[in-house]
């Protein structure tokens, strides 16, 4: 008489997508424990078999809210103390940079971003590679590890510019490509938010210097027609353009690559949506700005409808808002635009709403933020 093994409960595979889930940010550690406790094995699973004497201990979900608000605490009390150092050391040196040498400040900077750098690598092999690093239960020290190494990565790319005795535009270019290279590295490493931050301030520093060194004459032209207007120069047109384009990509294209793909489409939009904003609100004629604001404004729809990610409908929205009241004020008084403003921002948040209601699947409820 052969015996039937009972069935195996779905437990192992759904932990293991819910680590996943945790890793990239989509859900908390908390969300997590609930749905494991609250799925609990299948009704018609039998008897357990019985444990084998080498198998691991299985893991108690309910036990992970309590792991995770500890390992927030001390998370917390290492980043409060960090800031505090950092401070300490940061006042120090703005009262006693000046009167130091160049070889002394190389070696402070140097020295600081090395064992930054190091330490954030040291944490992040400690856990056991860069795959055991994603899992949530390290996501405390996945977390600290971007940041010594985002730290180290701005101190690093500060001490090249000062060994290669840049300054102004390209000592930021030089500066942008060592952080971004190294920022990069840590990425891959540990990514965490601050790493992903870093990434696109760096992009965005290496896009806007790079496209104004481009550019051979940056002078302003005043008065070409003799109309007694304001012309802006080349570049103040193409740097705008520029880093708008740049934002767009790095939400639409990079987001893909990163852990927090909402974050990378929020803070690319956002930056985007500033770029459109300086180019519209600056002196000058209305068209280049209106051009790259209604740009904007339909690349977010078109993202929104492929997506379905809120950052893009954000972005089609204040887009058309700050394009409209730039457009009023223009032509009338600057209450009108406000209202006209208003006005738009208004219906903009309803048909996001109802954009975002069509596309949340039956039964969703509602989003956890």
């Amino acid at each position: 008489m052969s015996t039937t093994p009972a069935p195996e409960a779905p437990a192992p595979a759904l932990a293991t997508a819910l680590d996943r889930l945790v890793g990239r940010g989509v859900i908390t550690p908390e969300q997590a424990a609930a749905v494991l406790a609250e799925v609990g094995p299948p009704p018609d699973a039998g008897p357990p078999a019985p444990a084998s004497p080498h198998a691991s201990p299985p893991a108690v979900a309910t036990q992970r809210p309590a792991t995770t608000a500890r390992a927030h605490v001390v998370e917390a009390a290492a980043y409060l103390g960090g800031v505090l150092v950092a401070a300490s050391a940061v006042a120090f040196l703005a009262q006693s940079w000046e009167d130091m040498t160049e070889s002394t400040r190389l070696l402070l900077l140097g020295l600081i971003g090395v064992l930054a750098y190091a330490g954030g690598l040291l944490a992040a092999r400690t856990a056991g590679g860069r795959v055991e690093l994603r899992r949530h239960e390290h996501a405390s020290r996945r977390r600290v590890s971007g940041t010594l190494m985002a730290l180290g990565s701005v101190l690093l790319a500060l001490l090249t510019t000062e060994v290669l005795h840049l300054q102004d535009e390209r000592a930021a270019l030089v500066g942008g490509l060592t952080g971004l290279a190294l920022l990069a590295l840590a990425e891959v490493l540990a990514p965490s938010a601050v790493t992903e931050i870093g990434l696109l301030g760096a992009t965005l520093l290496v896009v806007g210097v790079g496209t104004s060194l481009l550019i051979p004459d940056r002078a302003p032209q005043f008065d070409p027609y003799g109309t007694g207007t304001y012309q802006p120069s080349l570049e103040e047109v193409v740097v705008p353009v520029a880093l708008a384009v740049a934002g767009v990509l790095w939400g639409a294209v990079v987001a893909r690559w990163l852990t927090l793909p909402v974050l990378a489409a929020a803070l690319g939009s956002a930056a985007s949506l500033v770029a459109g904003a300086v180019l519209v609100t600056s002196a000058g004629p209305l068209t280049p700005g209106v051009v790259l604001l209604g740009s904007l404004a339909a690349a977010g729809t078109v993202l929104f409808l492929v997506s379905r990610s809120w950052p893009w409908i954000v972005l089609a929205v204040l887009a058309v808002t700050v394009l409209v009241f730039s457009v009023v004020a223009e032509q009338s008084a600057p209450a009108l635009a406000f209202l006209v403003a208003g006005l738009v921002l208004l219906a903009g948040a309803v048909v996001a709403a109802l954009l975002g209601r069509r596309a949340r699947p039956p039964g969703a409820g509602t989003p956890v933020a």
